[in-house]
């Protein structure tokens, strides 16, 4: 997830913005440093039996601090790209943000000991050092600096980290002041080294991969045997590159970023926000120690993390074993998150410590500080233990057993839940009922045997009488006797009737049941008829599903067959074809027709669709043409577009113009024209190409044409020795030189 900065009125967020800051700065004078750990344990939503942990620390009233901090801006060539509706670059909002905030650094409110120091370095396809780290009096030098730069030349971040490194080496190394480099970049690193080499591109290209290892060299200093970190903070101006360009730009930025995700705005404009952001956190609250890493949790062994559930919003962790190690460079004012999820390990249940938490981090005072974090104990609920009681040999219903059978059970109470108990009972004279205690979440059961006496036996669920088609045969569904005491026995009669008119396969066969007990009682009788008629259609063998064939094939159709269960089968079709569309397609449907001697019909058909003329129109790229010439970016639009599966020709297509990005880009015939005087700029024209003999199959494709503007460069000249006395012609055409300085 990325830190997003909208876009919005730069002057009046500059204003905003430094009377926030003065607040800030001037109330951690009076108000002390705080880190407050806070640790819950809740049961999770999704599955009763697991435990959601959370650990939210919070940091507070940062203590004041020296502020040394280096800019590292980029000033290549894309930075002054135009803003997609702004009169503004992106150089131009880069220098109002970093004048902003060189003023707060070296604001009174903010700089009280007058030690606050600023350093420059820019970068381009090497990186210069512009400024080493200097105070307040030379604030105007480094405002005229920034004011002065000039975007050109490729992005090596890289070489900006390394010398950003050098500058921060020079400054003072002790607990009171807050060391920081801001690198900013509006687009992917393709240069490193302190020549400007080429580099590989990609997430693990070399280009990208020198300035992470940059960033990682440079967040900390070792000074006389002591490391002292620094914070490195990152900020993408990413409005003018997108999809795989700005995901790599995305990693590379968050690499560089200290503990957490990159600065990042799309709009290209609004840094001015992001460096009061950045500022804020300068004056840190807690600083994480070299080993052992800021948060350590220590997992009781009663249970199992759940894998995958450990999150954090800041930093980063790892777990080995039952001990998750959480790493975070820096706590500022803001409040940070742990999340995991535990699972009680098999018969672990009651009160329980289910972890130990510890904080190590540097305090204000740059002293190693440890904070034992309190863990709210947490009960584990069990499977309920059911006190069995006693109940009576026998009950006149299944109702009345089961209310005693509740009635006859206890189980004590589990983590404050009460235990709702339920019956369910199987069986009749040998009836077993089952009484379930649940602390919804866990359930525990007993059982209890009885009897229930009912004295008629009863039948139910016959099958209800239907009628089949020959050739099937009948088949009942017998009823179920149900029965107090006993399992009846179950007996069945047949009655044939034939059907009329009489014909095979046209009768009616009624079958009765009655139940017997054990006793003689004999249950009243249940009957289920069965008709069978010759009613069913032939049946058809499948066809082939709708196809569709080129818009010159023949349709050929597969003959149909049809099987009938009694009788033989006489088969005919007839087919229909619709009226060709005007793009050339059409379809033809044969409908077959099976009889079967019954007079019973059934139908199936088959669909060939003929296709329309195919014709495809593919995107271009034309070739760079100096817009203030004009010329042909791009010649015969239909090479790489199909009619049928080739090339068209102009009397096979017709080719018209859809729209242009600028009027002076338009279609001649088949070629893409730039007219003379047109402004540079990537335009886009969009053509349509549409088939003469189907004249409504069309389609549509774009041109990219590349307008360039001229390049002018003049070059001194020397002039020839000359009589002075008499005079002459020196030079003739300045515009004439030869060699590798010649005027262009």
């Amino acid at each position: 997830m990325k830190k997003t900065i909208p876009f919005c009125n730069l002057l009046s967020r500059v204003s905003k913005n430094i009377t926030l800051l003065v607040f800030l700065f001037s109330s951690s004078f009076v108000l002390a440093q705080t880190v407050t750990p806070i640790k819950t344990i809740t049961a999770n939503a999704a599955n009763c039996g697991n435990i959601d942990v959370e650990l939210n620390i919070t940091g507070a009233n940062p203590a004041p601090r020296t502020i040394e901090a280096t800019l590292v801006i980029d000033v290549s060539g894309s930075m002054a790209g135009i803003i997609q509706g702004d009169t503004n670059t992106s150089i131009d909002y880069a220098k109002d943000a970093a004048i902003n905030f060189i003023n707060t650094v070296f604001s009174a409110a903010n700089n009280p000991s007058g030690q606050n120091r600023i350093g420059i370095v820019t970068y381009s396809s090497t990186a210069t050092i512009r400024h080493n780290l200097t105070l307040s009096s030379g604030k105007t030098t480094l405002i005229n600096t920034i004011n002065g730069l000039i975007p050109n030349g490729f992005t090596n971040i890289q070489d900006g980290i390394v010398k950003g490194n050098q500058v921060m080496s020079a400054g003072n190394f002790d607990c009171l002041t807050s060391r920081s480099m801001i690198v900013l970049s509006d687009g992917v690193a393709n240069r490193t080294g302190t020549s400007g080499s080429s580099c590989s591109g990609g997430t693990n290209g070399s280009c990208i991969q020198s300035a992470i290892t940059a960033a990682n060299n440079a967040r900390t200093n070792v000074v006389g045997g002591v490391t002292y970190s620094n914070q490195i903070f990152a900020i993408g101006l990413f409005g003018g590159i997108s999809g795989t360009e700005q995901t790599n730009a995305t990693f590379c930025m968050n690499g560089i970023q200290s503990g957490g995700n990159a600065f990042i705005t799309e709009s290209g404009a609004d840094l001015s926000g992001i460096y009061s952001q950045i500022f804020s956190q300068l004056a840190w609250v807690a600083q994480q120690l070299v080993t052992p890493l800021f948060a350590t949790e220590t997992i009781s062994s009663s249970f199992d993390i759940v894998p995958g559930s450990i999150t954090v919003n800041k930093g980063s962790f790892t777990q080995s074993g039952q001990v998750i190690s959480w790493n975070n460079e820096f706590l500022n004012a803001e409040t940070i998150t742990l999340k995991y999820t535990l699972s009680p390990k098999a018969g672990i249940c009651g009160a329980q410590q289910v972890s130990t938490s510890r904080l190590d981090y540097l305090n204000s005072s740059c002293n190693a500080e440890i904070k034992n974090i309190t863990t709210p104990s947490y009960c584990v609920k069990c499977t309920p233990v059911l006190t069995k009681g006693t109940i009576a040999s026998c009950y006149p219903t299944v109702a009345a057993a089961q209310a005693a059978a509740i009635a006859a059970t206890s189980s004590p109470t589990q983590c404050g839940t009460a235990i709702t108990f339920t019956a369910s009972t199987t069986g009749t004279c040998s009836a077993v009922i089952t009484v379930s205690g649940s602390n919804g979440c866990l359930t525990g059961t007993t059982t209890y045997n009885t009897r229930i006496d009912n004295t008629a036996p009863t039948l139910s669920g016959q099958g209800a009488n239907t009628t089949i088609n020959c050739p099937a045969t009948p088949s009942f569904t017998a009823p179920t006797a149900v029965d107090g005491c006993s399992t009846p026995t179950i007996t069945f009669t047949d009655v044939t009737t034939n059907g009329s008119p009489s014909c095979p396969g046209n009768y009616t066969i009624t079958r009765t049941w009655i139940a017997t007990d054990s006793c003689g009682n004999v249950s009243s009788s249940v009957s289920q008829s069965i008709t069978v008629r010759d009613i069913t259609a032939p049946v058809f063998n499948s066809l082939p599903a709708p196809t569709t064939i080129n818009n010159t094939a023949t349709p050929s159709f597969q003959q149909a067959v049809a099987t009938d269960g009694c009788s033989s089968v006489t088969l005919t079709f007839v087919d229909v074809t619709s009226t060709p569309n005007c793009n050339g397609s059409y379809t033809t449907t044969r409908t077959w027709t099976a009889k079967d001697l019954c007079n019973n019909t059934s139908t199936a058909t088959q669909v060939i669709n003929v296709a329309a003329a195919a014709i495809l129109a593919n995107n271009d790229t034309g070739s760079a043409v100096n817009g203030f010439i004009g010329g042909t970016s791009f010649t015969n639009v239909l090479g790489n577009d199909t009619l049928n599966g080739s090339t068209p020709t102009s009397s096979q297509v017709t080719t018209t113009l859809v729209s242009s990005t600028h009027p002076g880009v338009t279609l001649s015939g088949n070629n893409v024209v730039v007219a003379a005087g047109t402004p540079a700029g990537n335009y886009i024209l969009t053509y349509k190409i549409c088939s003469v003999a189907a004249n409504c199959a069309c389609s549509e494709a774009t041109v990219s044409v590349p307008v360039g503007i001229p390049v002018i460069d003049a070059v001194n000249d020397t002039m020839a020795s000359t009589n002075g006395f008499v005079g002459n012609t020196n030079l003739g055409n300045v515009l004439n030189n030869n060699g590798n300085g010649a005027d262009t």
